[in-house]
């Protein structure tokens, strides 16, 4: 499909909403190798990233309806990282697999919240996630992109170095400072 970057988000949640199974394949078209990316940079691993990729259609198909997103890439990434990092976790749990140097990411972020999110009740993962998004608007947009690079899609420093044209130290000490003022603004709010 030569055009699929010519369909609209619209569209291809529309053909959901017909339950027309076409728009399992406009979605894999139009954003399976940026799904892919996610779950391979969490994973490391080609077979279980692409059964995420593939849990990822199965979770579009069974949340669409009744959701209506306004932005399926978003959506789409916010899904695939989460049936990612549960697959991480139970890698890890089961003692399957050693961690692999993305995943390592998933370890740098938890440490801010030193017993984990799991701990946290839904009221309080809201308020975390406000505070994060808070936190966020407040950096620069250069800060911001690489905390999201780093910890949302589980980008490789290496990966980040390049892309943002910075050198590894700059970018560690970057990350650090960034972990440390969002520990910082959770204790602020009270939340650690």
């Amino acid at each position: 499909m030569d055009n699929c970057f010519q369909i609209s988000d619209n569209d291809i949640v529309e053909e959901f909403w017909k339950r027309n199974q076409k728009a399992i394949d406009m979605v894999s078209n139009k954003y399976g190798s940026f799904i892919y990316k996610i779950c391979n940079n969490i994973l490391g691993n080609k077979e279980d990233s692409e059964e995420c990729l593939n849990d990822t259609y199965l979770q579009l198909w069974n949340t669409i309806p009744p959701s209506r997103p306004d932005n399926l890439k978003s959506f789409s990434a916010r899904i695939a990282r989460s049936i990612s990092i549960n697959k991480y976790r139970f890698n890890n749990a089961s003692k399957r697999y050693g961690q692999n140097g993305n995943a390592e990411s998933l370890n740098e972020l938890l440490e801010v919240f030193d017993d984990g999110i799991e701990s946290k009740n839904e009221e309080d993962s809201q308020e975390i996630s406000n505070t994060l998004n808070g936190f966020l608007r407040k950096v620069s947009s250069k800060k911001r992109t690489i905390f999201i690079k780093r910890y949302y899609f589980s980008y490789s420093i290496d990966d980040i170095s390049k892309e943002m044209k910075i050198s590894k130290r700059k970018l560690y000490r970057i990350l650090f400072e960034l972990r440390e003022e969002l520990r910082d603004e959770l204790n602020k709010e009270g939340l650690l």
